[in-house]
Protein backbone atom coordinates (compact mmCIF):
# COMPACT_ATOMS: atom_id res chain seq x y z
CA UNK A 1 0.00 0.00 0.00
CA UNK A 2 1.44 3.19 -1.17
CA UNK A 3 1.94 5.35 2.06
CA UNK A 4 3.48 8.94 1.61
CA UNK A 5 5.22 8.79 4.67
CA UNK A 6 7.10 5.81 3.42
CA UNK A 7 9.62 7.12 0.69
CA UNK A 8 12.71 4.75 0.22
CA UNK A 9 15.48 6.22 -2.31
CA UNK A 10 16.52 2.52 -3.05
CA UNK A 11 16.13 -0.90 -2.19
CA UNK A 12 18.78 -1.00 0.34
CA UNK A 13 17.00 2.28 2.22
CA UNK A 14 13.83 0.75 1.88
CA UNK A 15 14.80 -2.43 3.64
CA UNK A 16 16.16 -0.76 6.36
CA UNK A 17 13.12 1.33 7.01
CA UNK A 18 11.02 -1.37 6.66
CA UNK A 19 13.67 -3.20 9.17
CA UNK A 20 12.96 -0.22 11.69
CA UNK A 21 9.26 -1.11 11.49
CA UNK A 22 9.80 -4.90 12.30
CA UNK A 23 12.55 -4.06 15.01
CA UNK A 24 9.89 -6.33 17.82
CA UNK A 25 11.07 -9.27 16.01
CA UNK A 26 15.28 -8.19 16.64
CA UNK A 27 16.93 -11.53 17.87
CA UNK A 28 13.08 -13.21 17.77
CA UNK A 29 13.33 -17.24 18.20
CA UNK A 30 15.00 -19.64 15.87
CA UNK A 31 11.93 -20.19 14.03
CA UNK A 32 12.09 -16.95 12.20
CA UNK A 33 13.65 -16.46 8.66
CA UNK A 34 13.89 -13.32 6.65
CA UNK A 35 12.69 -14.15 2.45
CA UNK A 36 13.69 -11.74 -0.10
CA UNK A 37 12.22 -12.07 -3.58
CA UNK A 38 15.15 -12.72 -6.12
CA UNK A 39 16.34 -10.87 -8.24
CA UNK A 40 15.11 -7.56 -7.37
CA UNK A 41 14.21 -7.86 -3.43
CA UNK A 42 17.64 -9.49 -1.78
CA UNK A 43 18.74 -6.10 -1.36
CA UNK A 44 15.73 -5.26 0.81
CA UNK A 45 15.80 -8.63 2.50
CA UNK A 46 19.39 -8.28 3.44
CA UNK A 47 19.04 -5.41 5.13
CA UNK A 48 16.11 -6.60 7.08
CA UNK A 49 17.64 -9.62 8.35
CA UNK A 50 21.12 -7.84 9.02
CA UNK A 51 19.36 -5.20 11.48
CA UNK A 52 17.18 -7.40 12.98
CA UNK A 53 19.40 -10.52 13.43
CA UNK A 54 18.24 -13.05 11.39
CA UNK A 55 18.67 -15.91 8.78
CA UNK A 56 18.23 -14.85 5.30
CA UNK A 57 17.17 -17.29 2.45
CA UNK A 58 15.51 -16.21 -1.31
CA UNK A 59 12.94 -17.42 -3.05
CA UNK A 60 13.22 -17.09 -6.75
CA UNK A 61 10.20 -16.08 -9.06
CA UNK A 62 11.25 -14.81 -12.59
CA UNK A 63 8.41 -12.85 -14.72
CA UNK A 64 7.75 -14.77 -18.23
CA UNK A 65 8.06 -12.35 -21.29
CA UNK A 66 6.37 -12.19 -24.77
CA UNK A 67 9.23 -12.23 -27.39
CA UNK A 68 10.31 -8.04 -28.18
CA UNK A 69 8.37 -6.75 -31.01
CA UNK A 70 11.38 -6.15 -33.49
CA UNK A 71 9.00 -3.97 -35.56
CA UNK A 72 7.19 -1.70 -33.25
CA UNK A 73 10.41 -1.49 -30.63
CA UNK A 74 7.31 -2.01 -27.75
CA UNK A 75 8.98 -3.78 -24.74
CA UNK A 76 8.37 -7.57 -23.64
CA UNK A 77 4.77 -7.66 -22.23
CA UNK A 78 4.97 -10.38 -18.90
CA UNK A 79 2.63 -13.24 -19.72
CA UNK A 80 3.47 -14.31 -15.80
CA UNK A 81 6.19 -15.60 -13.64
CA UNK A 82 8.14 -19.29 -13.10
CA UNK A 83 9.59 -20.41 -9.90
CA UNK A 84 13.07 -22.31 -9.12
CA UNK A 85 10.39 -25.05 -8.69
CA UNK A 86 9.37 -24.52 -12.07
CA UNK A 87 5.59 -23.97 -11.21
CA UNK A 88 4.65 -21.32 -13.05
CA UNK A 89 1.48 -18.72 -13.51
CA UNK A 90 0.38 -17.34 -16.76
CA UNK A 91 -2.14 -14.92 -17.68
CA UNK A 92 -3.88 -16.62 -20.16
CA UNK A 93 -5.36 -13.94 -22.07
CA UNK A 94 -1.50 -12.48 -22.86
CA UNK A 95 -0.47 -15.88 -23.70
CA UNK A 96 -3.01 -16.64 -25.97
CA UNK A 97 -2.64 -13.11 -27.85
CA UNK A 98 1.51 -13.48 -27.89
CA UNK A 99 1.48 -16.03 -30.94
CA UNK A 100 4.03 -18.24 -28.84
CA UNK A 101 3.69 -21.78 -29.15
CA UNK A 102 3.23 -24.78 -26.90
CA UNK A 103 7.02 -25.62 -27.40
CA UNK A 104 8.38 -22.19 -27.23
CA UNK A 105 6.63 -21.57 -24.33
CA UNK A 106 8.30 -25.04 -22.43
CA UNK A 107 11.35 -23.89 -24.02
CA UNK A 108 11.17 -20.17 -22.49
CA UNK A 109 9.82 -22.16 -18.97
CA UNK A 110 12.59 -24.68 -19.14
CA UNK A 111 15.27 -21.75 -19.75
CA UNK A 112 13.84 -19.69 -16.63
CA UNK A 113 13.77 -22.51 -14.26
CA UNK A 114 17.46 -23.10 -15.46
CA UNK A 115 18.29 -19.15 -14.41
CA UNK A 116 16.59 -19.68 -11.36
CA UNK A 117 18.32 -22.67 -10.55
CA UNK A 118 21.66 -20.84 -10.98
CA UNK A 119 20.98 -18.40 -9.07
CA UNK A 120 19.91 -20.20 -6.44
CA UNK A 121 23.11 -22.63 -6.47
CA UNK A 122 24.85 -20.08 -6.34
CA UNK A 123 22.89 -18.44 -3.29
CA UNK A 124 22.37 -21.73 -1.33
CA UNK A 125 24.97 -23.76 -2.70
CA UNK A 126 23.74 -27.47 -1.68
CA UNK A 127 21.32 -26.17 1.31
CA UNK A 128 17.93 -26.90 0.87
CA UNK A 129 15.40 -24.06 1.37
CA UNK A 130 13.04 -25.31 4.62
CA UNK A 131 10.23 -23.51 5.80
CA UNK A 132 8.79 -25.87 7.94
CA UNK A 133 7.73 -24.44 11.49
CA UNK A 134 9.42 -20.80 10.62
CA UNK A 135 7.57 -17.53 10.72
Amino acid sequence: MYSPSFRMLDRGDGGNQLAEKLLEFKDCSSDAIVLGISPGGMITASNIASELGLPLDMLYVNKIETEEDLYSMSPNIVMGAVSETGHYSLNQEVYSSSGISTAKLQEILESDKNRALKSVKQFRGSRQLHLANKT
